[in-house]
């Protein structure tokens, strides 16, 4: 991006926590692996590739929602703004049984790859953590704007469009 400061650049990111790309990720097709470290989907990738036909190598970074990208953009002196029409209605859903339908997704997913019980341990773990963090995150009212521009970029975002610019 241009040190101009009225410059500005936008971008499009898949979104970590977006339900598809957790029961798919987007590059492998394994559920959960967008939650898991960068070390560890890396390593379960080279456990099961073959499953996949697939002999490359694990090759994606790391994954962040919008709010982490948010904070990498402020420690380089820049703002991220969502670039987005928020679908209000998504947030007016039984997350209960939403959440409920997911994991049950996931599972169904699991069973069809052949995974080591420790690998498919540490998948559902994180998965797990997920299920209650989406659920605590929903327990909240969603009364004012600010909270729910927050769910909806955490979670029903896709892709993550934003607009980044230099901090005035």
């Amino acid at each position: 991006m241009s040190e101009d400061k009225e410059s500005f650049a936008f971008v499009s990111i898949f979104n970590k926590y977006y339900f598809d790309n957790v029961i798919s990720e987007p590059h492998y097709n394994v559920p959960g692996l967008i939650l898991l470290r960068h070390d560890q989907a890396a390593n379960l990738w080279h456990k099961i590739r073959d499953q996949f036909n697939s002999t490359a190598d694990y090759e994606v970074s790391d994954w962040y929602t919008y709010w982490e990208y948010k904070k990498i953009a402020n420690s380089c002196h820049l703002d991220i703004e969502p670039f987005v029409k928020i679908d209000i209605n998504l947030l007016d859903q039984n997350h209960e049984e939403q959440i409920a339908i997911f994991y049950k997704n996931i599972c169904s997913k699991l069973e069809t790859i052949q995974i080591e019980e420790e690998d498919k341990s540490i998948l559902l773990g994180a998965v797990e953590d997920y299920c209650s963090e989406f659920l605590e995150d929903h327990s909240l009212p969603v009364s004012d704007c600010d909270r729910k521009v927050y769910l909806f970029m955490k979670y029903y975002a896709q892709p993550l469009n934003m607009i980044i610019k230099h901090r005035v």
